[in-house]
């Protein structure tokens, strides 16, 4: 619950979701977009998120525009004059940095709603207690409670985002570049994190990847720009090629190309990712990999926010354990549930 009832908003508002930072939060902010939505009908919806992120929002059904919070063309005062421009009635951020929230109040919006968190809370006119450090809820239900001050429901609901009929087109054009079989289940690994939770090891990931493929699955590995050793590694340990395997070279993929393979594959596995949460947020089954401590990075804050039959997580089983802990053969179990093999 919200400290004070609905904002009172007109009949077709005009709202900015703000969350110029990492793909699977923005991922993780369209529940609380489609319940604006459900709410509003006749909204306008924009989002001010950066360059990378935006692609995905393209299609998407809650979604009128995207403004990106990095355009190198937009000056400190450039962002304010331009959301001025589009009239907005409310800005919910979701993320909270200097830059965007002196931009929203700059550009006059009159409700601008956020977490009372950082010095740049003094920019919103609607501020919300939210102790995201202590992970008692979820990511996306925290962007869900900060929706429910314009008068959305908090209800849970599943990320969504909208691949088009081409784009699958192109997916199985990919795939057939990479003879990959059409007849065998296909199954997405992407071992990276860049960094931003503590991981399973790329060896257990390639393990597995072996097991799969001779389970009788398709494999592919993916991994983003800078990712290029996970390649490497699994391109010297499949050496000689296992036709089943395939390393796609790392950030060769488009966002809507990843995003059109995920959507035809029968499971995605990966650390806590973007390309996780655009797998659940594509109704695919997915199989992660999350620590129990700290709190921030575990799943209970940025695990799969989807179907539960869709999901398997797994962790170490106490707290001092390393990721490294999580066996194979407990993957391995998990993975060919999901796959049906």
């Amino acid at each position: 619950m919200t400290p004070w009832p609905a904002i009172p908003l007109p009949k077709r508002p005009r709202l900015l979701l703000v969350r110029p930072d990492n793909l699977g939060d923005v991922i993780l902010t369209t529940p609380a977009a489609l319940a604006l939505k459900e709410k509003y009908p006749d909204a306008f919806i924009a989002y001010l998120c950066r360059g990378y992120a935006a692609p995905l929002l393209k299609c998407h059904p809650a979604v009128d525009e995207v403004v990106l919070s990095d355009d190198p063309a937009l000056s400190v005062f450039g962002l304010p004059e331009l959301l001025r421009s589009l009239r907005f009635d409310a800005a919910i951020h979701f993320y909270l940095d200097n830059r965007t929230a002196f931009a929203a109040w700059r550009a006059g919006i009159p409700v601008r709603v956020g977490p009372r968190s950082k010095a740049a809370a003094l920019f919103l006119s609607h501020r919300l207690v939210q102790n995201r450090s202590l992970a008692e809820k979820h990511e996306a239900q925290y962007n869900l409670d900060l929706a429910a001050i314009l008068g959305a429901s908090p209800a849970p609901r599943s990320p969504e985002v909208a691949v088009a009929e081409e784009e699958k087109s192109r997916a199985g054009e990919i795939l057939s570049g990479e003879n990959v079989r059409p007849d065998r289940p296909l199954a997405v690994i992407h071992p990276g994190s860049k960094g931003s939770a503590k991981s399973w090891p790329l060896d257990h990931f390639m393990e597995l990847a072996k097991r799969l493929a001779g389970a009788g699955a398709e494999v592919l590995i993916t991994a983003g720009k800078g990712e290029e050793a996970v390649i490497d590694k699994a391109e010297a340990l499949f050496h000689p090629p296992d036709p089943s395997i395939h390393p796609i070279p790392a950030g060769s993929l488009t966002l809507r190309e990843l995003a059109g393979i995920l959507s035809v594959s029968r499971l995605a596995v990966s650390n806590s990712t973007g390309p996780l949460h655009l797998a659940v947020a594509l109704k695919v089954p997915t199989l992660s990999f999350y620590p129990l401590i700290p709190k921030t990075t575990s799943a209970r804050r940025w695990g799969p926010f989807g179907d539960p039959a869709r999901q398997a997580v797994l962790s170490p089983r106490e707290d001092s354990a390393p990721m490294s802990s999580i066996t194979v053969d407990e993957a391995e179990r998990a993975a060919k549930a999901l796959l049906k093999i």
